[in-house]
C-alpha cells in the first residue's frame, strides 16, 4: 500500500511582527518527495497554523 504523509508548522514571531509556514512530505518508505517554505506579515497563529496544512494538502 503506496501512502504520503506530511508534516506541517506554522510560527508567529511577536517580536518582527513576522510569520512563516513550512513541510514536508514523505512516502512510505520515509523517503523526502517534496517540501514547502513561505513566509507572510503578521497573522493569528490559527490562520497560520491552518494556512500551513492547506499549503501541504495542495501540493499533493
Amino acid at each position: 500500500m503506496r501512502w504520503i504523509e506530511f508534516n506541517s508548522d506554522g510560527v508567529v514571531s511577536l517580536y518582527v511582527q513576522h510569520t512563516s509556514i513550512g513541510g514536508v512530505q514523505r512516502d512510505s518508505n520515509a523517503n523526502w518527495l517534496r517540501g514547502y517554505a513561505m513566509s507572510f506579515g503578521k497573522e493569528s497563529i490559527f490562520k497560520v497554523e491552518i494556512r500551513a496544512m492547506l499549503e501541504g494538502l495542495f501540493i499533493i
